[in-house]
């Protein structure tokens, strides 16, 4: 079947590039290594932060070291659910097998794929952004650090001679964390966008599914045009059903790890709201800008997962 554009459904750059972050990038063998390393390490001070929890509680310890505490449970959910992404984009990419589908466009889906391409290019850079000024805030030293930032309370309180040392170690985690919170939903967008351009692809040809006739008279009474047409129908039809069932399985198994991730992400912005508001002198406290791009940061995030979860469902519903 050939349509007006002649462009391919996955000739797409929001597809590329969430392609790319999500596989790509971690196809490589020593990240592979290096985040199994650093998911150890991070689990260890997890534990290590929850017995403080309940062994020194107060209201006063919750308050400031809350959203350090969520922060890197959060991050931890990233590191665990690397994994369970990618078995979901492997199941994507052995079902939706490009060579078996009419990807062919006409220039009304392409103007609908481009419309969703551009708002999660959008989101993408934006999301993108705010972990980038993130990950400075959190690098660059800042004022009272020890009162923010659970890992140097632990350096001043049980290395007080290493804990400069320390700290200048540590930093540079800080960045390996903060990208790692874009693996998860960068991994569940290319998902989503995967069934969702090939489901366009087979709306568009039921939609067109008299291309190359429409110039032809007396069609009532042409058996190519009939044959044509229901051949035509037969694959649709199949290739509907075939999304369908995939669209419902990766929305079955998204929501195994989606919950957490909006609990996490929920206690975190009140965490980090509790914090602000029981700081002295707020608006002119050198943690602000931290606090500000963590809650921005937090909030992206949450609305990514929301909105790719509720289009998921919307898409197989």
């Amino acid at each position: 079947m050939q349509f007006t554009s002649g462009k391919p459904v996955f000739d797409n750059l929001a597809l590329k590039i969430s392609r790319l972050v999500a596989i790509k990038v971690l196809q490589n063998r020593y990240l592979q290594n290096f985040l199994l390393t650093y998911s150890i390490v991070l689990s260890l001070y997890v534990l290590f932060q929850t017995y403080l929890f309940l062994h020194e509680f107060d209201l006063n310890y919750l308050l400031k070291y809350g959203a350090s505490y969520f922060m890197a449970f959060y991050l931890l959910l990233c590191l665990v659910c690397i994994p369970f992404t990618r078995k979901i984009i492997k199941m994507i990419e052995e079902k939706v097998q490009p060579k078996n589908l009419d990807q062919v466009l006409s220039r009304q889906a392409e103007a609908r794929i481009k419309r969703e391409t551009v708002y999660f290019l959008c989101y993408m850079f934006i999301h993108l952004a705010s972990v980038l000024i993130i990950t400075v805030e959190f690098i660059l030293p800042c004022e009272n650090d020890e009162d923010f930032m659970f890992v140097f309370h632990i350096f001043r309180k049980y290395f007080p001679v290493w804990k400069s040392v320390l700290s200048i170690v540590c930093r540079p985690a800080f960045l390996v964390g903060c990208i790692t919170g874009v693996f998860p939903i960068y991994n569940i967008i290319y998902g989503y966008l995967s069934v969702k351009f090939v489901f366009e692809a087979v709306r568009d040809q039921i939609e067109n599914i008299h291309n190359g006739y429409e110039k032809r008279q007396h069609l009532r009474f042409d058996e190519a045009f009939h044959k044509t047409v229901k051949d035509r129908l037969l694959r649709c039809f199949k290739q509907y059903i075939h999304i369908s069932v995939l669209g419902r399985e990766v929305e079955k198994r998204n929501q195994n790890f989606l919950f957490p991730f909006k609990i996490g992400g929920i206690f975190m912005m009140i965490s980090i709201v509790l914090y602000a508001f029981s700081l002295e002198n707020f608006w002119t406290n050198p943690q602000l800008n931290r606090l500000c791009s963590l809650a921005i940061c937090s909030f992206l995030t949450l609305a990514g997962l929301a909105a790719v979860g509720q289009a998921t469902e919307d898409l197989v519903s």
